[in-house]
């Protein structure tokens, strides 16, 4: 959202209260603000930049997304090794030891022979940085996670995904789960973004009272005991926070409003220091009220 609907002063606002409040991890991509401006084009990634300098930061935990060479919502990615080597080594330089994690960032290939050892390739690549410089690896829009599932295995035996999760889907993650069960994954979309972003303000409010407010007043009446919910953001986070086959969540505030209310409310979820069994009754809870 940074550059999309969230201005540059206010990103610098949004990194000082998230660190203030203890928290490092920051998931970022190349093509970020994907709005459809060239002139935008990595700009999010200059911002932080900026940030990391201007305050000497040096222990953010950045999850940079690449591949993509637009910022146009179309599908030009380029993950070839030499391409991937001249990036990665380009924001080696940029965050030093603020970049934790290269995540592939969409992948449709698969459908041939050659297009399989240019992900072999691929993977090659990324796991020399990793062996290296002590990089994480992620992956997010693997079209053929099949595919990958035999090559992964010569690299990585727990690899991280990215998956689009929330109160209204987990297709994202069970498509991934068929291939890889023990791997680590990380929700986006939690607070239905793409639909936000896809429909006017007027139809995104008639898809929410339509999919999620009814049943929040459910759920209020059987965790109100435990924790107050006020919001659409609260009830997914309390639902990824839930969650068991997920290790972590991302949040998208698009105001320092938003990310004190949703700070606060994760700390309050942490404090309550729910058993893994009242965890899984909870969750279980949730999932039977919106399967109904």
């Amino acid at each position: 959202m940074w550059g999309e609907w969230v201005k540059e002063s206010e990103v610098y606002n949004l990194l000082d209260i998230f660190y203030d409040s203890d928290f490092r991890a920051i998931d970022i991509a190349t093509n970020y603000p994907i709005n459809g401006k060239k002139q935008s084009f990595k700009q999010a990634l200059i911002w932080l930049n900026h940030w990391c300098q201007a305050n000497q930061c040096k222990d953010l935990e950045i999850y940079l997304k690449i591949g993509s060479n637009s910022n146009q919502r179309t599908n030009e990615i380029n993950l070839s090794s030499s391409f991937l080597a001249k990036e990665i080594n380009e924001y080696l330089e940029l965050f030093t030891s603020n970049l934790s994690t290269i995540g592939i960032h969409w992948d449709n290939r698969g459908s041939s022979s050659h297009e399989n050892s240019m992900i072999l390739k691929t993977l090659e690549t990324v796991y020399d940085f990793k062996k290296n410089y002590n990089l994480n690896i992620g992956f997010s829009g693997i079209k053929n996670p099949e595919i990958y599932k035999p090559m992964l295995s010569n690299f990585d035996t727990n690899p991280m995904f990215q998956v689009k999760e929330n109160l209204l889907t987990s297709k994202s993650r069970k498509k991934y789960m068929d291939h890889f069960e023990a791997a680590t994954y990380i929700a986006y979309g939690i607070n239905f973004g793409s639909s936000k972003r896809q429909l006017s303000e007027e139809d995104f409010l008639g898809f929410i009272k339509n999919h999620i407010s009814g049943k929040m007043i459910f759920a209020e009446e059987a965790f109100d005991r435990l924790i107050d919910i006020k919001s659409i953001s609260e009830f997914s986070i309390l639902y990824a926070e839930l969650n068991p086959h997920l290790t972590g969540y991302i949040i998208a505030p698009s105001s320092a409003q938003q990310l004190k209310s949703s700070i606060k409310f994760i700390k309050a979820l942490k404090d309550l220091n729910l058993s893994s069994i009242g965890k899984e009754r909870m969750y279980s809870n949730l999932h039977r009220l919106f399967d109904e």
